[in-house]
C-alpha cells in the first residue's frame, strides 16, 4: 500500500516553520531552479522539505525539481502526496516519480490507479507507468479497460489511447483511426504519438488516408502538417485537394507543409504547376505562399533540375501575361492634371486593386443617394480594404475616402459612371505575377532576361514595391552585375523604399562585398528607420563577409544614439560575433557614458568577444568588472558577477550567493540566467 512505501522515509519534516520564513515564496522557486539547473543531488533535505509547505506554488516546484533531479532519497516523501486533495499537486508527485524511474513504484501506481476516482490521477499514472513499467501487460489492460469505460470524459479517453499506441504493438490500428478520423482530440493524440515512432508514422498515414472523406475540416489541416513529406499517392492527392479547398487556414497548412521535408522534391513539378496557376486575394495568405516557394528553392541547384522544361516555360510565359496585364491597366485614361480628374483616376485605381464587388456596388448606390448606405459604414469598409496597401495607391485610399465624405460636389454624374467600369482584382494579377517571379528563381528564365528588369523598373517608378522585390530577387538569376547596381541604388540614402532597401540587403552575400560595403555604412550612419536597421544588422550577422574596422566602428556607435531595445539586441549580436578585441575598451567607454538600460546588454557584449577570442585573463576586463560591482546599478550586476566568474575570479561566487539572499527578483533571474 502507499503508506507502507513511504514508512522509511521519516527524516524530513512535514512542517517546517522555520524553513518557511527564512526566504519569501519567489526565493525558494528561484532556489529549486538554480539546483535544478546546476544538477546539484547533495544535501536535498532543504527541498525535499519543501514539498510540505504551506505554499502550493513552492510544494509544485520542490516536486519538479526533484523530479529532474531523480532524487531517489525523495521517493518516500513524494508518494505521500498520490492521495493529496489537491489533483494538481498528486499529479505532480506521479510525474516525479516517472522521471525518477524507480521500478518499485510500479506496483504503488497500478494501487493508486484502482482507488483513486479522480480523472487527472488515473491518467497521470497510466502516462508514468506506460514509461516506468518494465512488463506492460497489466498496465495495457488497465489502460483498454479505461479507453473503453461509458464514465469517463472525452480528454481521459484521449489519454488511455495514448498509451495503448505507445505501448501496445498489438492496439487495432483501423479502428482507432476510423474513430480519430471524425474526432479532433482523438486525432491530435493519435499524430503526438506517432510523431514519436517514424514505422508507426507511417503506418497511420497510410491508415488516415484511406479514412480522407471522412476527415472533418480540423482534422484535415492536422493531417496535412502529420504528412508532411507527401509520399504515397494516395496522401498527395488528399493534399493537392486540400490546395483547392475553400477553406483559408487548410490552404494555409499546406501552403506551411510545402518545401519543408526533401521528399517532396520528387512532386515539385505538380506543386510548382498549382502554385503557378493560383494567386490568394488575401496578404497574408500570399505571404504564405511566398515563403512556401522560398523553401523550396532554397539549394537552387539542387532544385532546378527538378523543373520540366516545359513547366519553366508556362512560368516564364505567364511573366510576360501577367505584367502585359498589369503594366497596361496601370495607365491613366482620365487626365490627373486638375481636382476631380485627380480622384478619379486614383480612387478607381484603388478600387481596381483593393474592392470588390459588395464594396463598389455600395459606394455606387451611395452616391446615387440611396438610404441603405451610411458614411460612416461606408468608411468603415474602405479602412477595412486597406491591407498591405502599396505606396502608390495611399493617394487613392484617401481619394476614395473624400468621394465618400463629399457626395455632392460637382462632377459626381462623371466621377460614378468612372467608377462602375473599374475592372476588379488587379491586386490578384500582381500577386500572381510575384509568386511566378518567386517561381521562376527555381531556374534561369535567360530568353527573358529583360523582361525582368523591365518588370523592376517598372514596378518601381509605379512605386509596387512588393513587385519591384520578386523583380529584383528574380533578376538576380539573370544577371548579377545589374542586380548589385539596382541594389546600390536602392541602399543609398536618402532611401525611397524600405521594402527595396530591406530586399537589397538580404542579397548582400551575392554580391559584391567591396562595391555595396560604403552604402551600407552610409545606411547606418543616416537611416533611423528601425526595420531597415534590424534587417541590415540580421543580414550582416548571417554573413561571412569581410568587414572592415569603419564598418565595425559604425555598428558599435549605435550603442550611443539607438534606444529601441531590439536594435540595440541586435548590435550587441553582430559585435559579439564579428568583432575584435580591439574594441573593447571602446565599449567600456560608451558604457560608462550609457544609461542603465543599455549596460547589461554592452557588458554582454564585451563578454562575448573576450570569450571568442580568449581574451580570459585581461587585467583591465577585471578592474572594469569589479568597479561595475561596486559602483553599478542593478541591471548591470547580473552580467558583470557572470562574466566575472567566467573568469574564474573565485569573489564572483560570493557576489552570486550575496544577489540570492538580498538582491530584487529581477536581478535573481537575470543572474540565474546568467
Amino acid at each position: 500500500m502507499l503508506s507502507e512505501a513511504a514508512e522509511e522515509h521519516t527524516t524530513v519534516k512535514e512542517t517546517d516553520a522555520a524553513g518557511e520564513s527564512r526566504l519569501p515564496v519567489e526565493g525558494l522557486i528561484t532556489a529549486h531552479r538554480v539546483i535544478e539547473a546546476f544538477g546539484i543531488t547533495r544535501d536535498l533535505d532543504p527541498v525535499r522539505s519543501d514539498i510540505f509547505h504551506s505554499d502550493k506554488r513552492v510544494v509544485l516546484s520542490a516536486l519538479s525539481a526533484l523530479g529532474h533531479l531523480k532524487d531517489k532519497q525523495s521517493t518516500g516523501y513524494i508518494i505521500r502526496h498520490f492521495t493529496h486533495k489537491d489533483q494538481e499537486i498528486s499529479c505532480a508527485a506521479i510525474e516525479a516519480i516517472g522521471q525518477i524511474g524507480l521500478l518499485d513504484n510500479q506496483r504503488s501506481l497500478i494501487n493508486l490507479f484502482k482507488t483513486s476516482k479522480g480523472e487527472r490521477v488515473r491518467c497521470a499514472v497510466l502516462k508514468t507507468l506506460s514509461g516506468l513499467a518494465r512488463e506492460k501487460t497489466e498496465v495495457i489492460a488497465l489502460a483498454r479497460a479505461y479507453a473503453s469505460s461509458q464514465t469517463i470524459s472525452a480528454e481521459a479517453r484521449v489519454c488511455a489511447l495514448g498509451v495503448i499506441l505507445e505501448i501496445d504493438e498489438k492496439a487495432d490500428l483501423d479502428q482507432i483511426v476510423s474513430k480519430a478520423v471524425s474526432d479532433s482530440m482523438e486525432m491530435s493524440e493519435l499524430i503526438r504519438v506517432s510523431e514519436k515512432n517514424p514505422e508507426l508514422k507511417e503506418k497511420v498515414v497510410s491508415k488516415i488516408a484511406g479514412f480522407s472523406n471522412r476527415l472533418t475540416a480540423e482534422n484535415r489541416i492536422l493531417f496535412t502538417l502529420f504528412a508532411g513529406s507527401l509520399s504515397g499517392t494516395k496522401v498527395f492527392e488528399i493534399f493537392l485537394e486540400s490546395l483547392e479547398q475553400n477553406s483559408p487556414e487548410l490552404r494555409r497548412t499546406c501552403y506551411k507543409v510545402i518545401g519543408t521535408d526533401d521528399k517532396q522534391k520528387a512532386r515539385y513539378d505538380k506543386i510548382v504547376l498549382h502554385l503557378a496557376k493560383n494567386a490568394e486575394s488575401a496578404p497574408e495568405l500570399e505571404e504564405e505562399a511566398i515563403r512556401a516557394i522560398e523553401r523550396m528553392g532554397e539549394g537552387p541547384d539542387k532544385t532546378r533540375t527538378r523543373l520540366s522544361p516545359q513547366l519553366k516555360k508556362q512560368i516564364t510565359s505567364q511573366i510576360l501575361d501577367l505584367y502585359e496585364q498589369l503594366s497596361v491597366s496601370g495607365r491613366r485614361g482620365v487626365s490627373d492634371q486638375h481636382e476631380l480628374g485627380w480622384l478619379i483616376t486614383r480612387s478607381k485605381e484603388y478600387l481596381e486593386y483593393y474592392g470588390d464587388e459588395d464594396l463598389k456596388q455600395s459606394i455606387l448606390n451611395y452616391l446615387k443617394g440611396s438610404g441603405n448606405y451610411s458614411e460612416e459604414e461606408l468608411i468603415r469598409a474602405v479602412k477595412h480594404s486597406a491591407v498591405k496597401v502599396e505606396v502608390r495607391h495611399f493617394d487613392g485610399y484617401n481619394a476614395l475616402l473624400d468621394i465618400i465624405k463629399d457626395p455632392k460636389r460637382p462632377g459626381m454624374a462623371f466621377v460614378s459612371r468612372e467608377l462602375s467600369i473599374a475592372k476588379l482584382g488587379k491586386r490578384q494579377i500582381m500577386y500572381k505575377l510575384i509568386r511566378n517571379l518567386y517561381l521562376s528563381k527555381m531556374f534561369i528564365p535567360v530568353q527573358e532576361d529583360k523582361v525582368i528588369i523591365d518588370i523592376f523598373t517598372w514596378a518601381k517608378e509605379a512605386k509596387l514595391y512588393r513587385l519591384a522585390e520578386a523583380a529584383l530577387y528574380a533578376y538576380l538569376n539573370v544577371d548579377a552585375g545589374r542586380t548589385e547596381s539596382a541594389c546600390f541604388e536602392c541602399l543609398t540614402p536618402p532611401v525611397k523604399s524600405k521594402i527595396l532597401a530591406i530586399a537589397s540587403v538580404r542579397l548582400l552575400k551575392w554580391l559584391r562585398w567591396e562595391r555595396v560595403e560604403p552604402a551600407i555604412i552610409k545606411l547606418l550612419t543616416e537611416t533611423n528607420g528601425p526595420y531597415i536597421l534590424l534587417n541590415t544588422m540580421d543580414a550582416l550577422t548571417a554573413s561571412d563577409l569581410p568587414f572592415g574596422s569603419e564598418l565595425i566602428k559604425t555598428v558599435m556607435n549605435r550603442f550611443i544614439f539607438d534606444t529601441d531595445p531590439e536594435i540595440l539586441s541586435r548590435v550587441a549580436g553582430f559585435l559579439s560575433e564579428k568583432a575584435n578585441t580591439d574594441i573593447i575598451h571602446d565599449l567600456i567607454s560608451i558604457f560608462n557614458k550609457s544609461e542603465p538600460l543599455k549596460k547589461p546588454s554592452i557588458i554582454s557584449t564585451i563578454k562575448s568577444i573576450a570569450v571568442r577570442n580568449r581574451m580570459l585573463d585581461d587585467v583591465g576586463l577585471s578592474e572594469f568588472l569589479y568597479k561595475v560591482l561596486r559602483e553599478g546599478d542593478a541591471e548591470s550586476k547580473p552580467e558583470a558577477v557572470t562574466f566575472l566568474y567566467s573568469l574564474g575570479d573565485d569573489y564572483a561566487l560570493k557576489v552570486m550567493i550575496d544577489i540570492m539572499r538580498n538582491a530584487g527578483l529581477d536581478e535573481k533571474v537575470e543572474t540565474v540566467k546568467g
